[in-house]
């Protein structure tokens, strides 16, 4: 679980604000993220993260630009930055992200890299097939049972794929509640 944040994009892309840096950029940086988010260690991660000796912090490259720095120890992942290789390019317009599907972080962070097909991955995991292209497509969530499939097959934690399940339910409810929840006080407060 982040805990904190040094860079203010960084945080800003992962809560799905609008941020000044390319799209495509901006999606790969955010599926990152969530993984990092989620992972229980290090091994939970899609892409392994360097470490830098003289500074202890980890760094996961997203593109040949950008990079991820953060330090982790037992009580999750701390000061999260984000490092632009380009810090004098000209700034993109801000783009605001949706909530990332965990379908679209499996495809992008695990099935491409490891150059997998839906058919294998549903063969390897007890799946029909046609449940993991949905799951792809985004048509369908990831339940507790996937979880503990993609978990014990793709070499993470099943509590990697039902955060990230999570995560992206509150963010579409979130979207979709729009001002509703603007009225609604805690309890505690009276």
């Amino acid at each position: 679980m982040i805990a904190s944040f040094i860079d203010p994009r960084a945080k800003r892309i992962f809560e799905g604000c609008a941020v000044s840096i390319d799209r495509s950029a901006a999606l790969r940086i955010q599926r990152m993220l969530d993984a990092i988010h989620y992972a229980q260690d290090l091994a939970d991660l899609p892409v392994r993260a360097t470490e830098d000796r003289r500074s202890g912090l980890h760094v996961l490259s997203v593109d040949a630009r950008w990079s991820i720095r953060f330090r982790w120890d037992e009580f999750g992942v701390e000061d999260v930055q984000l490092v632009d290789a380009h810090a004098d390019a000209k700034a993109a317009p801000a783009v605001v992200l949706a909530p990332v599907h965990p379908g679209v972080l499996l495809l992008e962070e695990f099935l491409k890299p490891l150059k997998l097909t839906a058919g294998k991955l549903a063969k390897a995991a007890g799946l029909d097939r046609q449940r993991i292209e949905r799951l792809i497509r985004g048509e369908t969530p990831v339940t507790a049972d996937t979880a503990l499939r993609l978990g014990r097959v793709m070499g993470t934690s099943a509590e990697f794929w039902a955060h990230a399940q999570a995560r992206y339910d509150l963010g579409m409810a979130r979207a979709g509640a729009g001002s509703a929840l603007d009225g609604l006080r805690s309890l505690r407060a009276l």
